[in-house]
């Protein structure tokens, strides 16, 4: 393996890569300083003095965060079996995810909040960037198709009831109806106040956990509205 190298303003990038792999790893490696950069702007800071790309499995399947300042791409030696739009939206989101997933850190099961607000984070980055949302869409979809079957898919249940289902639990729910109440939340408000809800969040839950009733308190504050019926609806349903 091989290190590329780039910073993005203060923040050392690095992507860990093969000689297969290294066309992708260059196109991640222009990516995530890009993204690094907008995320700055949008939300005021980086929270890590450095971020690292490392290969997964071999099938180009998406990506995780590994820890703090370290994420996975999987399959970047099979990069034309994916857009390169793919490959930006996966390093995006990974890169949001430094915020939602690493800076603050899931309270509730399953992990739907750090999700939901991560997909949003790419997503806005994406927007500014004039990219096709197509990624995005696709994981509503999975959501909206599972509705659509009668398929059960409150948040509430138990690991027990998840099991039961036999259904792809993470796709559907953790990712699809996360990023569902999420979007539908960012679309009753306007852009501003949403931001600032996330700024909030990234200020005062730092470093802590975060879980729906503590977002819905902040949302709550932040707008001056009830939306018990907002949360009910979506979260205890």
């Amino acid at each position: 393996h091989k290190f590329l190298r780039a910073m993005s303003g203060d923040v050392a990038v690095n992507c860990l890569v093969t000689e297969k792999g290294k066309e992708c790893g260059q196109l991640l490696l222009k990516t995530a300083c890009d993204a690094i950069d907008y995320y700055r702007s949008l939300f005021g800071y980086y929270p890590q003095q450095s971020l690292t790309i490392v290969p997964g499995v071999k099938r180009p399947v998406g990506g995780c965060r590994l820890g703090t300042g370290i994420c996975i791409v999987h399959g970047q030696e099979r990069m034309r079996e994916r857009t390169e739009l793919f490959w930006k939206w996966i390093t995006a989101h990974e890169i949001g995810h430094q915020y939602f997933g690493e800076e603050i850190i899931e309270k509730d099961t399953p992990s739907w909040l750090w999700i939901g607000l991560g997909l949003w984070a790419d997503r806005e980055y994406f927007r500014a960037r004039n990219l096709p949302e197509a990624e995005h869409a696709t994981i509503l979809s999975d959501y909206q198709n599972a509705i659509a079957e009668g398929i059960d898919t409150n948040i509430t249940l138990s690991e027990e009831q998840w099991a039961d289902l036999k259904i792809d639990f993470n796709n559907i729910v953790t990712h699809g109806k996360g990023f569902a109440i999420i979007s539908a939340l960012s679309s009753l408000l306007e852009r501003d106040v949403f931001l600032e809800i996330n700024k909030r969040l990234l200020k005062e839950f730092a470093g802590r956990q975060l879980g729906g009733y503590d977002f819905q308190r902040v949302v709550e504050e932040e707008t001056g509205e009830d939306f018990h019926w907002f949360f009910n609806y979506w979260l205890r349903t």
